[in-house]
């Protein structure tokens, strides 16, 4: 129905929830920041809360992708 009606806004700041298959729920504040020479684009930074469990599932995240780069992967998830 919003979609119909056009009743759509931007939102420059906000709270995301993900669910990813390898570390499970992420929740992350974003902000969305201006192009100035290009006023219809944006980008989106997402930060977890420092302290959080979203933070410790970004970082283990990371170790992912780079164990996945290196070709050493571990049973990291497992340790969650």
């Amino acid at each position: 129905m919003r979609w119909a009606a056009h009743d759509v806004r931007h939102h420059r700041t906000g709270l995301k929830r993900i669910r990813h298959p390898e570390v499970g729920d992420l929740e992350l504040g974003y902000e969305a920041m201006d192009f100035p020479a290009h006023p219809d684009w944006f980008m989106f930074g997402y930060t977890a809360a420092p302290g959080s469990p979203s933070e410790e599932r970004l970082r283990l995240l990371g170790s992912l992708a780079e164990e996945t780069s290196t070709g050493t992967r571990t049973d990291a998830v497992e340790k969650l």
